[in-house]
């Protein structure tokens, strides 16, 4: 079994698209939690939630 250490290339699980947009959001995605980015990778603890909005191209 292999670990990434909690990161996520998002880049990797869509295959053909680009990630142009990715921000952090609450859970029911009414609030932003930080400002965009145009970073792929995410990183998630053990047993976390997180919820993004993404804009593929």
């Amino acid at each position: 079994c292999t670990t990434s250490q909690g990161k996520v290339a998002l880049g990797s699980l869509f295959h053909g698209l680009d990630v142009v947009f990715l921000q952090p959001t609450s859970l029911t995605l009414l609030y932003p939690l930080a400002s965009p980015s145009n970073s792929t990778d995410v990183y998630l603890e053990p047993m976390e939630i997180a919820t993004f909005r993404l804009r593929l191209g």
